[in-house]
């Protein structure tokens, strides 16, 4: 069967030598597509879960792009701007939001879902104008986005895509375009949409894009090349499941150790060569790369260049079967277990002799620091006495509360560290977490005085009194001594400031 360009483009070909498709996969592709997009319809609700009406997904968008909340849009804008979060965040809330992936009567939960639009929301946030506008470029070439526009914030994008998936495979589905729209745009997309009950806020876009005509995603979007849709199909229902992944990790492992071993000058190739096998097993990245920065992670940006190097071969994801027995590898980790295992390989010298010099593993608590390492920063703030955290990335520390220690856990667990929560707080409550002193740090850090102004001096000034010149030696004695106590608790602050006027003391 001869295709049209257009039908082409559905099932998934990449090159001139698949110009052409099977019947089977055409069919498949063509019966899976999206209705007419007028009768796509979206929940509005108000504040979050009382619903107000049910909307065609074409007049919310023109809403958004004729600019129907632009009043309530740029005070949010401006008040992010002027860096006043609640009055942000009032505004959001105030705003009507929509559900994009299907519409529900009664509540915004899945037991009153009444019809799946088969349309993903997918959202990135905080991204600079430069990126912004990069992104909003890409978009707007690829032939999956049937609509684009810029969040309410300002600062993020929102985009829908139609799929040709039931409800049921949603999640599945989300995570595909999940790692498709990060390697387009090389940015990082917010895990929450992935919930069909997923709230989109309206917002203010004049330059929104539309496409009504754009390509459904579906299981063609990851076929591999010679290959059709139903057979790629089939292929891609292997997924390893939750419960054997990490029987799989130790799996590849082991085959890798037994081709090549991670030894100093040599630990890239390892990873590579561990990272291409967990792909061809069906791990996804995210997952892969948790596992081997958990007992790999000699330099956490190194190895994550690595990992993605690796998982840019997307023909080879999970094209080889396995079927993990966890008994027998159980049997197998207690008998050479590379963890917990007292001896190190063999590994060869300079010379090309065979040292047999052991090499210490790390403990269970250098994993765990060494997991922390790469994506935190604490401090216990002594006057505040309390426990501070920030990302790596991040600019201001916070304070830590019971819920980030549950989602550090969370991650924690999810990157297979063993790890308790009281083995948590027990380590950030130790001399790990280094000490710091926010008055220290403030006069540590001040600036040079090149013109040798009298600041305590002008401070004095600010108050008038009967004999000025004495008022500022005073001031100044009982300022300077009261910086030394700060900075020293050994030292007493013997100066005592009191005023006498005609009411008194």
């Amino acid at each position: 069967m001869q295709l049209s360009p257009k039908s082409k483009i559905f099932c998934g070909e990449k090159n001139n030598q698949n110009a052409l498709a099977t019947a089977e996969g055409f069919l498949l592709t063509t019966n899976n597509r999206q209705p007419t997009t007028n009768i796509m319809k979206s929940t509005i609700f108000k504040n979050f879960n009382e619903v107000t009406e049910q909307k065609d997904i074409l007049k919310i968008l023109s809403d958004i792009k004729t600019g129907v909340y632009q009043n309530a849009i740029t005070y949010l804008r401006k008040s992010l701007a002027d860096d006043k979060k609640e009055a942000a965040e009032r505004a959001k809330k105030s705003l009507p939001a929509f559900t994009p992936s299907a519409t529900f009567i009664g509540g915004r939960k899945m037991e009153f879902l009444t019809n799946y639009n088969a349309l993903i929301v997918l959202d990135i946030d905080k991204l600079e104008k430069e990126k912004l506008q990069q992104c909003k470029t890409k978009i707007r070439m690829d032939d999956f986005v049937f609509a684009s526009f810029v969040s309410p914030s300002g600062n993020g994008l929102k985009i829908f895509v139609k799929v040709s998936t039931d409800k049921e495979q949603h999640k599945e589905t989300f995570l595909k375009l999940q790692r498709y729209f990060e390697e387009l745009l090389q940015v990082e997309i917010d895990k929450s949409g992935k919930d069909i009950t997923r709230l989109c806020f309206f917002s203010s876009d004049p330059e929104l894009y539309l496409n009504e005509n754009a390509s459904t995603f579906g299981c063609h979007s990851e076929q591999r090349e010679g290959t059709s849709c139903a057979a790629s199909k089939k292929t891609n229902n292997r997924q390893p499941t939750t419960d054997n992944q990490e029987t799989i990790y130790e799996h590849c492992v082991r085959f890798t150790e037994k081709k090549i071993q991670f030894t100093e000058g040599n630990r890239n190739n390892f990873v590579y060569a561990l990272a291409n096998n967990l792909n061809r097993k069906g791990i996804c990245a995210s997952m892969a790369l948790g596992y081997i920065l958990a007992d790999y992670g000699y330099d956490a940006k190194e190895v994550t260049t690595t990992v993605q190097s690796a998982y840019q071969n997307t023909a080879e994801h999970n094209t080889d079967t396995f079927k993990p027995n966890p008994k027998k590898a159980k049997s197998e980790r207690l008998t050479s277990d590379r963890k917990n295992s007292a001896e190190s390989p063999a590994t060869k010298t300079g010379d090309g002799n065979f040292s047999d010099e052991k090499e210490e593993q790390p403990s269970y608590i250098d994993k765990l620091e060494n997991f922390l390492n790469n994506r935190y920063n604490f401090r216990y703030n002594t006057v505040l006495g309390k426990l501070e955290f920030k990302t790596l990335k991040a600019y201001k520390y916070k304070p830590m509360t019971d819920f980030t220690e549950n989602s550090i856990l969370r991650e924690i667990l999810k990157a297979k560290v063993k790890c308790s929560i009281n083995s948590l707080r027990n380590l950030l409550h130790s001399d790990y977490c280094e000490m710091f002193d926010p008055f220290e740090d403030y006069f540590n850090n001040l600036p040079e005085n090149p013109d040798e102004t009298d600041h305590i001096e002008l401070l004095a000034d600010t108050i008038t009194t009967t004999k000025q010149d004495l008022w500022r030696t005073c001031f100044k004695k009982w300022f300077v001594a009261m910086v030394a106590c700060v900075l020293d608790e050994k030292q007493v602050n013997q100066t005592v400031i009191v005023f006498s006027g005609k009411q008194g003391l």
